[in-house]
């Protein structure tokens, strides 16, 4: 612990140097600083807390994923979220959901921030943004992506062949991630040699392939057909 406390004076004295003070022109008061010794049922935290407070004393708080009680929980304690699909329907679909559940939380709807994934390639011409598509393309792991795919979804992808279609399983994992992939569109048969090369890439968001005015274009189609606030 010791070696903690002169990171703490050092992080304290670095502050006063940079100039970071308060009215008082103290950083930190020393004898003020305290350990943590938090010791919670998941998790316990000995040491001191290195990071200044926010102006709103708590950090900005994020939800990632499209399950309900993710999302439960988003309408309730959340500033910000962020939603991963290929497809602009789960999306939307996702969106209206939680704006309808933050009404219901007592909640402004627009007062949380969604944001979704996207991967763009960006050239200065169509066909090299496609060659830099192309190129990464070529570096994906089958192996690598479908035990990516498996840490998600719970699921064992090495027992099937990579022409096999995937089908939505219920599972105690991440839930929404594989069922977003099945269901997203359904017009698409879902391979695992296809999946792969999709979670390669992009992982679970869409890729979009362009010059600097299409991707700005995609990125805008995708806001104003999903109402998102970003990405």
């Amino acid at each position: 612990m010791r070696s903690q406390m002169n990171i703490w004076k050092f992080v304290i004295n670095y502050g006063n140097q940079a100039g970071k003070k308060t009215r008082e022109g103290i950083y930190t008061e020393p004898e003020k600083a305290h350990e943590v010794n938090h010791r919670g049922k998941y998790f316990h935290v000995p040491g001191i807390h290195l990071s200044e407070p926010s102006p709103q004393r708590t950090p900005v708080l994020y939800q990632s994923g499209g399950s309900s009680t993710g999302m439960k929980f988003a309408a309730k304690h959340t500033e910000c979220t962020l939603i991963l699909a290929p497809a602009k329907g789960p999306v939307a679909s996702y969106v209206k959901k939680l704006r309808d559940l933050l009404q219901e939380e007592g909640r402004d709807p627009k007062s949380v921030k969604i944001f979704a994934l996207m991967t763009p390639f960006v050239g200065r011409t169509e066909e090299e943004a496609w060659s830099k598509y192309e190129e990464l393309s070529s570096y994906v792991s089958y192996e690598g992506a479908l035990a990516l795919l498996s840490g998600w979804t719970g699921v064992d992808y090495s027992k099937y062949h990579p022409d096999d279609e995937i089908d939505y399983i219920e599972t105690n994992a991440v839930k929404s991630k594989l069922k977003i992939l099945t269901m997203s569109k359904p017009d698409t048969k879902w391979t695992l040699r296809k999946i792969a090369n999709f979670v390669g890439v992009g992982g679970m968001g869409p890729v979009a392939v362009g010059t600097p005015e299409q991707i700005a274009n995609t990125m805008e189609e995708w806001i104003d057909e999903t109402d998102i606030d970003g990405f």
